[in-house]
């Protein structure tokens, strides 16, 4: 256990961490602010963590240190927009109450955690090359999950690429991608 039992209240500096709830079906956002605020909305880090990672069909059942708060939480990635980074970016900077010294992207230190992206292959493992194309060509029509999957990847692909270009000169130290491959 990487944290123990650290808290969204023990950190140092202002923190948002989307994620979404599966049983309200809306988005939710784990804050530092609201940690401090009230003890509904303090949560363990290592809790916070595998709500941003939870992916799939599985969900993560996270509950606050006092008990009050539940949510069955998935990946923005997942169930919202494919990377939540800009949200919660574009959140930040506009939210000059709970983060009053974020004047701008260099102010920030943004880790997107992605919940996964395409091994380069098709579903089904077996296309094959069509003579002169490189490209495989898969033997059957992609199902709607499957489209689904691939477009959401693109969109997290699209979002990481434009959050990464906004962040310029900084990108590297004040904003960081970890993607499963």
């Amino acid at each position: 256990r990487v944290f123990g039992d650290a808290t969204l209240r023990d950190t140092v500096a202002p923190l948002l961490v989307p994620c979404y709830d599966l049983a309200t079906g809306a988005p939710f956002l784990f804050s530092r602010a609201d940690a401090v605020e009230s003890d509904s909305f303090d949560f363990r880090l290592r809790d916070v963590c595998a709500a941003t990672c939870a992916g799939g069909s599985v969900a993560a059942a996270v509950r606050s240190v006092d008990g009050r708060t539940a949510i069955a939480a998935a990946s923005g990635g997942v169930a919202a927009m494919g990377n939540p980074a800009a949200a919660a970016i574009t959140h930040v900077l506009h939210n000059k109450q709970e983060f009053p010294l974020a004047a701008g992207v260099d102010d920030l230190l943004v880790v997107s955690i992605g919940s996964g992206s395409s091994s380069g292959g098709t579903a089904s493992g077996s296309a094959t090359p069509s003579a002169g194309w490189r490209t495989p060509i898969p033997p059957r029509s992609p199902s709607p999950a499957e489209m689904v999957r691939l477009t959401a990847e693109g969109v997290a692909d699209m979002v990481d690429q434009a959050v990464a270009m906004a962040f310029g000169h900084t990108c590297g130290r004040n904003y960081v991608r970890i993607q499963v491959s």
